[in-house]
């Protein structure tokens, strides 16, 4: 702790009226833990209560963080990388001490990837440079430790090109680049041959991570990385001199040591610098009147449950950006809290995905004319490379022809063979469909950059519905001009298949029948025509055909038999 952290720690006591005498004997962190009753009462801390309170309060701050280098650094350091620390030096169990040391590390190299990117963002009127949208769009939406190194060392080496030039605009993270380069390509990396978990730090988390360390080896692996972690910090002492400012209610605050709560920021932002911090949720760098954006990949708010939304009495949080989801951005709300993973709003991943994702290359229509290349053909390579399991497929033909309707789940151990068996059935049921159905095969991979999202899932489906549906039956287009986002063209599929479909018996729990016009009991038997969403309704025709059809709510999306001859998709089955 400084002078002045010292100080303000005595306001936060309400004893602010000792703070000149504690700056006048040069009272810091590490003196503030040796003061005895005497010393404070030679401070002028006249008053038993007072001396009392100071000494829980200091006798709290020594079993929060042991003095030593490291603990006067983490108070000035930005409070994402502080409280990971702080958590590190508090822990007394080695392999525990070993897995902070991790945790603060992959923390490090998120926090310089967010800086870097708000950095280039700023001089690059808020776009990122070249082919780093391309680079970054994979690696960035389910990053790993890895993931995180590799995408630091891209951003040094495009912040070291703007120091380098003369004529580009001055960077806010001229130490960037050698940060990077050397001290912590030697510290994580280490010699390349061998690299063991004693010369690389990156091999000792991926071992910790993968078994590959027993408890033997903790101690004597954390003796041999004790030193070298916390030497580390110290050179990356500038990273104390941004302010990571966000807006209160009350004003300004500064995310600074191991708090969650924004100390007050004194002097206020310049005026130009005031916009950027301004807006809902923002978390700006400032290193003087430079302001380097971290929204929306750090902000600072109320956590949005996934499922239960904001809680108005909650406390604003900050968090940091960890994966994109499905639908949001997942955060991770910084400090103790019950909610573990938050959710972002739409305009935030609207604007993750305008800075990560590069502009679409034309989209080749496959020989039937889709915009998304089908999976038949590798399918059928992949079916002719299983050899026997004809038990197993035995076994999955007759799941298939038995489930009318719902989903099927393969599982078993890994590396058995589970993907080779789907793959074969998949192939076959698609060159050879059964009556009235439409069979449609998709897999996701993690190499197939262009087609493992559900944007182009959504596409291929719908092109392949719209096709099999008969062209009066294939909606118009919008009244704009414009194409339909995937999912309400494939909801309105959807709807267009239910109104061709016949009689249908769901899987769900079934609405009331309908009454007959002609009889008081209701109709037997009976079933709903055609099925959908909850926002949507079932036609429910009296089998007896002796009344006219009604409308009965329905809360499930059920699978959709189809006309005999019909080329309509009959059945919504799926394996995984």
């Amino acid at each position: 702790m400084t002078l002045q952290q010292v100080t303000d720690w005595l306001e936060r006591l309400e004893l602010e009226q000792y703070a000149e005498a504690f700056r006048d004997n040069h009272i810091d962190g590490a003196t503030l833990r040796g003061l005895n009753d005497a010393e404070l009462e030679q401070l002028g801390v006249v008053s038993m209560g007072h001396r009392k309170r100071l000494r829980a309060a200091i006798a709290a701050l020594s079993d929060a963080i042991p003095p030593g280098p490291l603990a006067d650094l983490i108070p000035r350091l930005p409070t994402p990388l502080a409280l990971p620390l702080a958590e590190y030096l508090k822990e007394t169990e080695p392999k525990l001490k070993l897995w902070d040391a991790c945790d603060a590390v992959e923390d490090l190299l998120r926090l310089l990837v967010f800086l870097g990117i708000g950095e280039l963002c700023r001089l690059r009127d808020n776009k990122l440079p070249g082919d780093l949208p391309r680079d970054f769009h994979q690696a960035i939406e389910q990053p790993t430790l890895g993931k995180w190194w590799r995408m630091a060392q891209q951003v040094a080496q495009h912040i070291a090109r703007q120091v380098a030039d003369p004529k580009s605009a001055d960077t806010a993270l001229p130490e960037l680049p050698s940060a990077i380069a050397q001290t912590l390509v030697p510290f994580l990396d280490g010699p390349a041959d061998p690299r063991t978990v004693e010369r690389s730090f990156l091999e000792l988390r991926n071992q910790l991570a993968h078994g590959g360390v027993n408890y033997r080896q903790i101690p004597r692996l954390l003796q041999h990385w004790q030193a070298p972690f916390e030497a580390l910090w110290p050179t990356l002492a500038w990273l104390a001199d941004l302010h990571l400012t966000v807006r209160t209610a009350t004003g300004y605050g500064r995310l600074r040591g191991p708090d969650i709560v924004p100390e007050p920021l004194t002097p206020p932002p310049s005026a130009p610098s005031a916009p950027a911090v301004a807006a809902q949720d923002a978390v700006v760098a400032l290193r003087g009147e430079r302001v380097i954006p971290l929204w929306p990949l750090a902000l600072f708010g109320i956590p949005r449950h996934p499922e239960h939304g904001t809680d108005p009495a909650a406390p604003p949080l900050p968090q940091v950006y960890v994966r994109r989801g499905q639908v949001n951005l997942h955060y991770r709300p910084l400090g103790k809290t019950a909610i573990v993973q938050s959710e972002s709003d739409q305009t935030a991943t609207e604007r993750f995905l305008a800075l990560f994702r590069a502009p679409e290359p034309p989209r080749p229509k496959d020989r039937q004319g889709f915009s998304v290349q089908g999976f038949e053909d590798s399918f059928r390579t992949l079916a002719e490379r299983l050899i026997g399991r004809t038990r197993e497929l035995d076994t999955l033909r007759s799941a298939v022809t038995a489930t009318p309707n719902g989903v099927l789940w393969l599982d078993g151990p890994a590396s058995m063979g589970k993907s080779y068996l789907v793959v074969a059935l998949a192939a076959e049921l698609i060159a050879d469909p059964p009556a009235g159905t439409l069979v449609l095969g998709y897999q996701f991979r993690a190499n197939d950059a262009l087609r493992c999202a559900r944007e182009p899932f959504l596409r291929f489906a719908c092109e392949r519905i719209e096709a099999a549906l008969p062209p009066a039956d294939r909606p118009a287009p919008e009244g704009d001009g414009q194409p339909p986002k995937p999912l309400e063209r494939l909801k309105t599929l959807l709807a267009r298949l239910a109104e061709r479909t016949p009689d249908l018996t769901p899987a769900c729990p079934r609405p009331s029948p309908p009454r007959c016009a002609s009889s008081p009991r209701a109709c037997r038997p009976w079933a709903p025509t055609t099925s959908a969403p909850c926002s949507w309704s079932v036609s429910v025709r009296c089998a007896r055909n002796c009344c006219a059809s009604a409308v009965v709510p329905h809360s499930t999306l059920c699978c959709i038999p189809t006309p005999t001859g019909s080329n309509i998709p009959a059945q919504g089955n799926a394996l995984g």
